[in-house]
């Protein structure tokens, strides 16, 4: 079968990923991506998500206990569960 045939219509030159089949409209499918919030961050963005000045003191939360993090090679990880709990109070959880 040839597009003559399907009545599909094509963009010249244009990458399959770049359009989709919206009637013939060409679209860019990163319109419709879905954002996901990431489940864990590193020390310098929970530290600006908190409003510390310092990365150090998101380390020495994380060993007192008040964040939970994980150590991934020589960086550390913040999940942001911790970090809500803890801007919002919610050490109980």
């Amino acid at each position: 079968m040839t597009m003559a045939t399907t009545g599909m219509m094509t963009v010249k030159d244009a990458p399959a990923s770049a359009t989709t089949t919206t009637g013939g409209k060409r679209c860019n499918r990163s319109a419709y991506a879905t954002w996901f919030k990431p489940l864990m961050v590193s020390t310098q963005e929970a530290c600006e998500m908190l409003g510390l000045k310092d990365p150090g003191t998101v380390l020495d939360l994380i060993h007192r206990g008040k964040l939970e993090g994980k150590k991934v090679g020589n960086k550390w990880l913040i999940t942001m569960r911790s970090i809500e709990r803890f801007a919002f109070g919610d050490f109980d959880k």
